[in-house]
């Protein structure tokens, strides 16, 4: 539970052990409303790689937007594959 001032947010984290990911559903307040939220975390390279392999792409490079070599700090990349 986070509170700033009048404000109260709680999240509520699960894991799955089925995908190894965690799913987080919270609800917080905001003058007196309440309001429900969820993240779902983005797909990790391994599950990209799996997808794409099942989909019959080959050599999957992922990148940073610089073409450095992805790493789990960013929050994006760019994936390129073959078919």
């Amino acid at each position: 539970m986070t509170e700033r001032g009048d404000d109260v947010m709680i999240d509520r984290s699960e894991f799955d052990p089925e995908t190894g990911r965690v799913e987080t559903t919270g609800w917080c307040t905001a003058t007196g409303c309440g309001a429900e939220h969820a993240f779902h975390p983005p797909p990790t390279i391994p599950e990209w790689r799996q997808w794409l392999g099942e989909a019959g792409f080959e050599a999957a490079r992922f990148t940073d937007s610089g073409g450095n070599a992805a790493h789990g700090r960013q929050l994006a990349a760019v994936v390129t594959a073959l078919a």
